[in-house]
């Protein structure tokens, strides 16, 4: 997350320097892929991002939150068929957070697709869902 935040703020040198570190030092196992994928995001190099993130699925990876910042290294370097089969995996999964759907700037290539406004439509929908049985269960009384 923090190489992603310093991309956005315009640290680009910063971010790829610390995704190549984070990347060097990794421990192992098939999650070296979602780093890669970030990598090959900031490098734009859309076969190398493509190739890691189907690596990475089939590994099993299937963090909803985790998929979701995958998805946007897809939509980044314009692989946008992949962007949008993730996020509509993503959303089935229970990503219902809408605000990042709809903001996120990296998203900016696929918002516009049909597959994505489905997936918003029920984000939307699943958000709205458990923001009701949040407030019905007495959940605002205790949060404050």
């Amino acid at each position: 997350l923090r190489n992603g935040a310093l991309w956005t703020l315009g640290r680009r040198e910063e971010a790829q320097e610390g995704v190549k570190l984070l990347e060097a030092y990794w421990p192992g196992g098939s999650d070296i892929w979602y780093i890669r994928a970030q990598r090959y995001a900031f490098e734009g190099d859309r076969e190398g991002c493509g190739e890691a993130l189907r690596k990475l699925l089939e590994a099993g990876f299937h963090d909803p939150e985790g998929l979701y910042f995958c998805l946007r290294n897809a939509a980044y370097v314009g692989d946008e068929k992949l962007a949008l089969d993730m996020l509509t995996r993503v959303v089935e999964a229970g990503f219902h957070c809408p605000t990042p759907l709809v903001r996120d700037p990296w998203l900016d290539s696929i918002r516009t697709a049909p597959e994505f406004v489905r997936a918003l439509r029920r984000a939307e929908e699943e958000h709205a869902s458990a923001r009701r049985a949040f407030v019905a269960a007495g959940g605002e009384r205790i949060l404050g």
